[in-house]
């Protein structure tokens, strides 16, 4: 058993993410309390009124709600009376026994696990601490109730890769639009590592979130401005944009920098296993898994997109079980197989682009045929070799004193060597 406690200033937001679901038939109420005995048979709303009835007993309190994620191990196997038990026990001893709460189960998750939904401010008009409450007596309370029902202390991994637990895909039209956008950015900037903007947009695409950087060379471009827009599953814009700016968590150009600075402690170690796992399943994989090569990708957990950056458009890979995005470069494709490269080509053609490279005497594009053949031929240059030149200026000193009728060696229009050839 493990909790998890948020806090938070929309109770009616919160109410209306779980009765969506339990009208979509992924969550059940399996309780109220300290409703009355209307409480079972109440509504969105009349919930909604009720709690607004205890927080505006004191207004100078803004984060008025609070909201808990019980989790519990995949073994552990709870019926709806002993979830309402758990619920009931768990809130009686940190305090908010006597408060006005919803308990929910989720059903639509690897994890099994309840939402309990209620209020900071008590009867009476005070505020319910909450500071230090995960680490004090929820904490202390999660032990006992562990102890006296025998459950696991914390739930089990997941087995197979899948996105994190509360990062849902935005459908537009069957959700609403703005605050599953922002929790979505949200998520992604707390759970995810990036080194660039493209990579984050990247990850937000996985969600059906798109992010817009506008024409290159128009106002918004100069500007650094970024604004955000709904996704289909192709990819494809719909409804309105959104500024950055008028979003409550502010996700602008210099914040996300900021965001970034902060990930280069641990990006690259997360970043090395990232590309050693890319690899891995380059290598692992068959003649069969090449033909569906995004089922594969996505079965290891990967996935890959192509975004515009500030100056050209590329391939980024993103990891999600270390949750963390690279670009994929000309040196990370020459280590992969022929028949992978090619295939990655054929199927995102702008990963050549990671082979073009220019050379210092003009250059030439490389494709990825000759990636793989390419052997540079060696030269051996006089000032290099010390050795190889004290033997040839000895050699050019045997000339000069012997006749010329006795040694044949062919002459260059000067009198010595050229410095350079070899």
């Amino acid at each position: 058993m493990m909790a998890v406690i948020k806090v938070g200033r929309n109770i009616n937001s919160i109410l209306y993410y779980h009765f969506r679901k339990i009208s979509e038939g992924k969550a059940d109420l399996i309780t109220v309390h300290g409703f009355g005995g209307q409480g079972e048979r109440m509504d969105r709303k009349e919930l909604n009124a009720y709690f607004r009835s205890y927080t505006l007993r004191n207004n100078r309190v803004k984060v008025n709600a609070i909201h808990i994620f019980l989790h519990f191990s995949q073994t552990d196997s709870l019926d709806k009376r002993s979830l309402r038990y758990i619920a009931q026990q768990y809130m009686k001893r940190i305090g908010y026994g006597k408060q006005p709460y919803v308990v929910f189960n989720h059903t639509d998750s690897y994890k099994p696990h309840i939402h309990v939904l209620s209020t900071t401010i008590s009867k009476n008009g005070k505020r319910l601490e909450t500071h230090h409450l995960g680490k004090t007596l929820s904490k202390k309370a999660c032990r006992e109730l562990v102890a006296e029902m025998g459950r696991h202390s914390s739930p089990q991994p997941p087995e197979q890769h899948s996105y994190p637990a509360r990062l849902e895909k935005l459908e537009y039209g069957k959700t609403e639009t703005l605050g599953r956008m922002e929790s979505i950015i949200k998520g992604v900037l707390r759970q995810y590592t990036f080194g660039s903007i493209a990579e984050f947009a990247a990850v937000l695409h996985q969600f059906n979130v798109g992010l817009v950087q506008g024409k290159r060379g128009g106002r918004m471009w100069r500007n650094r401005g970024l604004a955000y827009c709904p996704l289909d599953d192709h990819g494809r814009h719909l409804g309105g944009l959104v500024k950055a700016s008028s979003l409550s968590l502010r996700p602008t150009f210099g914040s996300i920098t900021n965001r970034m600075e902060r990930n280069k402690r641990v990006s690259p170690s997360k970043v090395a296993e990232a590309k050693e796992r890319f690899l891995e399943v380059q290598d692992n994989m068959v003649k069969d898994a090449l033909m569906d090569l995004d089922g594969t990708f996505k079965k290891n957990g990967f996935a890959i997109s192509i975004q515009m950056g500030r100056d050209k458009k590329r391939a980024i890979a993103i990891d999600h079980l270390n949750r963390t995005t690279f670009t994929i470069s000309g040196k990370l494709l020459r280590e992969v197989s022929r028949q992978v490269a090619i295939k990655l080509v054929e199927r995102y053609p702008v990963i050549q682009e990671a082979l073009e490279e220019k050379s210092s005497n003009g250059g030439h594009e490389e494709t990825v045929d000759n990636a793989y053949r390419k052997e540079e031929i060696p030269v051996w240059k006089l000032d290099t070799a010390p050795e190889f030149q004290k033997f040839v200026e000895r050699v050019s000193r045997l000339r000069d004193v012997l006749p010329k009728q006795s040694i044949s060696l062919p002459r260059s229009r000067n009198s010595k060597f050229s410095p350079n050839r070899s």
